[in-house]
């Protein structure tokens, strides 16, 4: 492992090596720091960034991050597999999926997707170390990653908020005692922090809200009536950029005190109404696009790529949907295993890893209808990862099978 794990640090390297740090328009948001929403973003990665000299460190500094985090998860992976040249596939699978270009261009920007990958690679891992052995010191460190997962980017923490709903019914349901309720007690409390951070900042509220009014609630026929019926300010302003192309941050209505106070204080309900006019639609409209979001490549900037073209693809398709043919993997392999008992049931947390990146895929489709592609890397990446930890766990349980069934 010690040498997968140094030619995976030198593949990232690779990458990125010869290229500058890149900022965008987002990267300055990144140095602020708050720990209740005040500042441009959550606090994880500005208190990265800020603790670093420079640009260059930092872009290094993700590199030494998503080695350790991807390693640590194949480690998991590995010893969670009971036959060993699986195990080895299984640690190597997971490494070759930390290399796709989709992951590695993201270490020289000074965003945070880097680190939302690394992280959520790592909580993964600390996960199945403490399924294999529970322990007060893992679960500490476990919830050590969660937080600064959470606090990586709003969106986390925003879907933290229902999966934390479903984790504390199922802890309380499994068991009453004194750990456990303290456990529920203490994800309570950060999803109720994230979800006050998260939501927290003004700037980044009205931002979300221009953007869903001119790209979704404007295409739509009936959406400026449903608007003025509402007595929504800048009305117009918002319905000719609609027409004539969104402005974006340059547009004016950012400004309008007005429109800023109607969004403070009635569009959180507004846009509630607007999508239970047809909650179906607003569930079958973004998964028609589930698997092509979550495949092909956001072109911010050119990465080397480390992995030869078929198996980058294989991987992680760079132009369409390679999700289909995997997921249908998964299930096949999970029913020709399902007569084997299930050890604890890894596959149960592959598929339920793969079922929250779903909540999060919603969330980020309704809130943010820009830049979807970049947003949707890391739901992506833990779409697969859970996928590869469930077909895994179900050729594990068959290969046992055969060995059990040679001896006989």
């Amino acid at each position: 492992m010690l040498v997968l794990g140094a030619a995976f640090a030198l593949l990232r390297l690779w990458a990125i090596v010869g290229q500058s740090p890149v900022r965008t328009f987002d990267s300055a948001g990144y140095f602020p720091i708050s720990f209740t929403g005040d500042a441009v973003r959550l606090w994880t990665v500005p208190v990265f960034y800020r603790a670093l000299p420079g640009d260059g460190a930092r872009v290094l500094a993700q590199v030494a991050v998503a080695t350790v985090c991807w390693t640590a998860l194949a480690l998991a992976v590995a010893h969670s597999l009971r036959g060993r040249v699986l195990a080895r596939a299984g640690a190597l699978a997971i490494l070759l999926l930390g290399l796709c270009a989709q992951v590695t261009q993201w270490d020289q920007f000074i965003l945070s997707e880097s680190l939302a990958l690394s992280l959520g690679a790592l909580l993964v891992a600390a996960l199945l170390a403490f399924r294999l052995r529970p322990s007060s010191r893992l679960l500490a460190a476990t919830l050590a990653v969660l937080v600064l997962w959470v606090f990586t980017r709003e969106l986390h923490a925003g879907v933290f908020v229902v999966i934390a709903a479903v984790a504390i019914v199922w802890i309380l349901v499994r068991s009453r005692r004194p750990v456990a309720i303290a456990v529920a007690v203490g994800i309570a409390a950060l999803a109720a922090w994230g979800g006050y951070a998260a939501t927290g900042n003004e700037s980044l509220h009205a931002q979300s809200a221009q953007q869903l009014i001119v790209t979704r609630i404007l295409e739509d026929p009936a959406g400026r009536q449903f608007l003025a019926d509402r007595d929504m300010p800048a009305l117009d302003a918002l319905v000719r950029e609609a027409e004539t192309g969104f402005l974006g941050r340059r547009s004016p209505v950012l400004e309008d005190e007005a429109w800023r106070a109607w969004i403070d204080d009635k569009w959180d309900a507004t846009y509630r109404r607007w999508l239970l006019r047809d909650p179906v639609a607003a569930i079958r409209e973004p998964m028609g696009n589930f698997t092509t979001l979550l495949s092909g490549e956001p072109h911010w900037t050119p990465a080397r790529p480390v992995l030869p073209s078929p198996l980058q693809d294989a991987l992680w398709d760079r132009s369409a949907g390679d999700l289909p043919f995997w997921i249908a993997v998964a299930l096949l392999v999970w029913l020709a295993a399902s007569r084997r008992p299930r050890d604890g049931r890894l596959d149960a947390i592959g598929f339920g890893i793969a079922a929250a990146c779903v909540p999060w895929y919603l969330l980020a489709w309704h809130l943010a209808p820009t830049q979807l592609d970049r947003l949707c890397v890391p739901i992506a990446a833990a779409f697969r990862i859970g996928l590869a930890i469930a077909i895994l766990a179900s050729l594990d349980r068959l290969l046992r099978r055969h060995v059990a069934a040679r001896v006989d």
